[in-house]
């Protein structure tokens, strides 16, 4: 069993956005979605199992709502811990206030 891991560089800060497959599989994990083009255009053709978030910071998240809009029949869990939990709901802990 061999898994793959690409690194997409998000436009935003030059921050990363990994993408995990398997050889054999059409489902991708997605790690900190930044910029959702290039990540859309990564996985057209890849079922999304799930999304990982490594903290809140808006570089690593800005891509996360258009993302879940576009998965809309077969949306995936999205994993973080629960200090990211708090990143999420405050804008100035993950920094789009100051966007």
């Amino acid at each position: 069993m061999s898994l793959k891991v690409e690194r997409l560089e998000n436009e935003l800060l030059k921050s990363n956005t990994y993408l995990i497959t398997h050889e054999k599989s059409l489902g991708c994990y997605i790690v900190d979605p930044g910029d959702y083009n290039p990540i859309k255009n990564r996985i057209k053709d890849l079922r999304v199992l799930g999304v990982f978030l490594t903290h809140s910071h808006i570089d690593h998240i800005y891509g996360l709502n258009r993302l879940y809009d576009d998965l809309v029949i077969d949306r995936p869990c999205v994993y973080f811990s629960k200090q990211c939990l708090k990143g999420l709901l405050d804008p100035k802990v993950n920094g789009s206030y100051y966007m």
